[in-house]
């Protein structure tokens, strides 16, 4: 039983050591687990032993997997190295590839090795009794056909045979076979089809191959136009976007940069993230890394994580125990320590945490403030909180203190006073420690003013930051703020406002009101909303379900779950119909039934009727609609301006560009085999 379960395990240990390898895609490799010989296991390591259980090896080994009657593949620890490393042994304990390898993969009688060399692997070919075949000096080799290997070295990729003769050279990111004495190469996310002797069968254009039936298919990307004030460009990728003049493009599951000729500026990521104008995020193999707009690397794709902000890469290494470093736009790491969390900076200082405690460190990764705190807040106007020895104080850009570590909680006020708490004191104090308020209820600060509440939460007096009373309002209810000089107020479940000398505007009656906007606020009443102005005048009679704030002299206003729009007169230019309204920066309004959309214009006259399943209004000028999954552009009159034909379009604000997207064609025959 001992025996099954050990050729389980080794099994399963075998395809998790071989996951990227061609052990499912028919490639020949002469992996077998077979019962030839006896493994035995010592303190969880394992060892080679005769049939009749005498030791061959010492338990040396955390896996052995027998490769062929007389060849073993093995890892172990190699404490000069300090990693596991692969070798092969034979069925008499002798070593054949010595162990110094972090990737060994079989092929009949030669191996793909792997070689680390400064946290990069190199790969080479290597005989089964140790010799060397090809160095190791490529990125990769794969195994393509019978006595066929894909070497990729830069943007190369050479062809060689087991006995490491180069047998053709071509510009290519991968090479597998796809038939007999046929190679698929790929090329910045497109493919093309090449003999073994290296002529080449079709262009390296297409999405995919697919052999079938004694042919190959390849299927084509879809076709994307894409459209500005100079000129027009043609591309085929499956995805598209532009970015600061360049292009991320996405093809075979893999991203690039292109140039608007076309060109490959970058090599393939598993995602290029693009939120700066001149910095990209790239991750491969779920390792992040960085390239400028010009497809240049800056950082290589072997950090855990990677945060740009301000100028400076935030870079961890490590998970359970994260290593954090800075920086800069060079690729020139600035700081000379390992730290636990470095946060985005505030005024050009980072906050740094080392050895559990808080610092700063500046933008050349110098610890000008040393990490001695408990807790440190970001730096505003030059000033910082931090907790030391759980007292909190204050100090400044250079670590001076300003205030002194004390036994109360600080909030800096952003002048030289502060809001502080102390044994159920709440206080306005200054740097010299001289009281300029104090209460036994709560301070808050609340923009420019200082909010004192009472037990129930609500506002009892507002102070300015000098400790002066701004007026006196019982009952005032914070969360919703005030607007055009009116402070909402509530008393007797009642609500109402009051301005800023704390004088009554609008009398406690309305069941729920809203800020002022535009100089009318909005007003619940028995059930039901309307609009009043600052003299309280009833402007909007209360007939509406829900409404809308003011903006440019409309609101949207809801009765019986439908959508309108009215004037600041209550004309209700648009009457509430429809499902949803969404107003427009260009005072045109896009509304939806159900589950169409259409677009009307200022004065509720149809310029689209309802039946799109989206649009979107540009620039002021067209508006890209989209119907039975086909898109197309009309003019603001409703005019077709690009016909309905097209899978996507999409307009680029800031290159000022229309992307236009055509669907893939169907597969076509680009070879058949010669019948027999």
């Amino acid at each position: 039983m001992r025996r099954y379960l050990l050729v389980f395990k080794l099994f399963f240990l075998f395809n998790c050591v071989f996951a990227q390898s061609d052990w499912n895609s028919g490639s020949e490799m002469d992996y077998r687990i077979t019962r030839n010989l006896e493994f035995y296991s010592q303190n969880n390591l394992w060892g080679i032993q005769t049939r009749r259980n005498k030791p061959i090896t010492p338990a040396l080994y955390d896996t052995l997997i027998e490769i062929s009657d007389n060849h073993v593949l093995a890892r172990r620890w190699i404490k000069a190295k300090q990693q596991l490393l692969w070798g092969t042994l034979n069925t008499e304990g002798k070593q054949l590839i010595p162990f110094e390898y972090s990737k060994l993969e079989p092929h009949k009688q030669v191996f793909i090795c792997g070689e680390q060399k400064n946290n990069l692997v190199s790969y080479g070919l290597m005989s089964a009794d140790g010799k060397i075949i090809v160095n190791a000096i490529y990125n990769r080799i794969d195994w393509v056909s019978d006595n066929r290997f894909a070497a990729l070295k830069g943007d190369r990729t050479t062809v060689i045979d087991a006995l490491g003769n180069k047998i053709i050279q071509i510009s290519a990111d991968s090479v597998k076979a796809i038939a007999d004495r046929l190679l698929q190469i790929w090329s910045g996310g497109k493919t093309g089809l090449i003999s073994t002797e290296g002529d080449r069968l079709t262009e390296t254009k297409y999405a995919n191959m697919n052999h079938e039936n004694n042919k190959i298919l390849a299927s084509s990307y879809p076709e994307w136009f894409v459209v500005n004030q100079r000129d027009t460009s043609y591309f085929a990728y499956s995805q598209l976007k532009s970015w600061n003049g360049q292009y991320i493009v996405t093809g075979n599951e893999h991203q690039w940069l292109i140039s608007p000729q076309d060109s490959a500026l970058s090599d393939g990521y598993d995602l290029i993230q693009a939120d700066n104008e001149h910095i990209a995020i790239v991750s491969s193999n779920n390792q992040y890394g960085a390239i400028n707009n010009n497809g240049k690397e800056i950082l290589q794709a072997n950090y855990d994580s990677l945060i740009y902000e301000n100028g400076y890469f935030l870079a961890r290494k490590g998970l359970m125990k994260p290593s954090w470093s800075l920086i800069d736009t060079f690729g020139v790491i600035k700081t000379h320590f390992n730290y636990e969390t470095i946060r985005n900076p505030g005024e050009n200082l980072f906050a740094i945490k080392r050895k559990d405690k808080w610092g700063f460190i500046n933008r050349y990764g110098v610890e000008i403030i040393p990490a001695i705190y408990d807790k440190v807040s970001d730096f505003s106007s030059g000033l910082a909180r931090v907790t030391y020895f759980d007292e909190q104080g204050i100090i400044d850009n250079q670590g001076n203190w300003v205030i002194k570590p004390r036994n109360e909680q600080i909030q800096w006020l952003g002048i030289d006073r502060y809001l502080g708490n102390s044994y159920g004191l709440s206080f306005i104090k200054n740097f010299n420690g001289e009281y300029i308020y104090f209460t036994s209820n709560r301070l808050i600060k609340s923009k420019n003013l200082i909010h004192e509440l009472d037990s129930s939460g609500q506002i009892i007096q507002r102070l300015t930051l000098n400790g002066t009373f701004v007026y006196h309002a019982e009952e005032f209810v914070p969360q919703y703020g005030e607007s055009e000089g009116f402070a909402m107020i509530k008393k007797n479940n009642k609500f109402g406002f009051v301005d800023v000398q704390g004088r009554l505007r609008v009398a406690y009656r309305y069941d729920s009101l809203r800020p002022f906007s535009e100089g009318l606020s909005a007003v619940k009443l028995n059930g039901h909303w309307g609009f009043i102005n600052k003299l309280e005048s009833i402007i909007v009679q209360p007939q509406y379900d829900a409404v809308g704030d003011f903006k440019d002299g409309h609101a949207v206003i809801y009765r019986d779950g439908h959508s309108g729009i009215i004037t600041k007169s209550g004309e209700e230019i648009i009457k509430p119909i429809y499902d949803k309204i969404q107003p427009t920066a260009f005072g045109y309004y896009i509304v939806q039934s159900g589950n169409k959309m259409g677009i009307l214009n200022h004065i509720g006259a149809a310029i689209l009727h309802p039946r799109y399943e989206y649009l979107q209004v540009i620039d002021n000028e067209v508006i890209i609609i989209k119907r039975r999954n086909l898109y197309g552009i009309v003019d603001l009159n409703g005019v077709s301006v690009v016909p309905m034909e097209y899978s996507f379009i999409e307009y680029d604000k800031k290159s000022r560009s229309f992307f236009y997207k055509q669907p893939a064609s169907a597969a076509k025959l680009v070879y058949q085999f010669s019948a027999l």
